[in-house]
């Protein structure tokens, strides 16, 4: 029955669903649409071809300013519960532009009033939306960072609609 379909559909994470997208005809994708919660990420992640670092990437992630003490930041990661990818937190700087990733080990050894900035790995593996993802795959496995980020040419994170950034889950690298 349509209505059991349409409570699946608002109920799968945005780049699972995508990916269940591309696979079925287009009228039946087009009826599909109008029953998805979060058709902003579902429109973002259509855009990329479905072999590329964009097409296997998720919207679903937690992104906290530099700015934040580790006391606050623990609060509000307990808080985005409901997000897919809670393994490790992006930082942000006032612009909303990436400055780096942290674990959720160095988040809860961090002193409480130790602000976000202070605490960051800074260095992070960026790919390119387009790249293939036989490449990005490549090119992790030859990396020894723990993190991975797809990240666009802008290099930022909109808040918003998160439609440039995001990071790489690793079930998907298994195709």
């Amino acid at each position: 029955d349509s209505r059991f379909m349409a409570a699946v559909f608002r109920a799968m994470p945005s780049d699972d669903l995508t990916d269940l997208l591309n696979q079925l005809p287009n009228d039946l994708t087009q009826a599909i649409l109008p029953h998805i919660k979060d058709l902003d990420a579902v429109h973002t992640l259509m855009q990329y071809g479905k072999d590329t670092a964009g097409g296997i990437m998720t919207t679903d992630f937690v992104a906290l300013p530099e700015r934040m003490s580790v006391e606050e930041a623990i609060k509000e990661v307990r808080a985005a519960s409901e997000k897919e990818v809670v393994f490790y937190i992006y930082v942000v700087d006032d612009a909303n532009r990436l400055r780096g990733v942290m674990s959720l080990r160095q988040l809860i050894l961090g002193a409480p009033t130790q602000t976000l900035g202070e605490i960051v790995t800074k260095q992070v593996w960026k790919v390119h939306l387009d790249t293939d993802q036989e490449e990005v795959a490549r090119a992790r496995r030859d990396c020894d960072k723990e993190l991975k980020d797809v990240l666009s040419e802008f290099a930022e994170l909109r808040s918003a609609s998160i439609r440039l950034v995001a990071s790489l889950k690793d079930v998907d690298l298994a195709r």
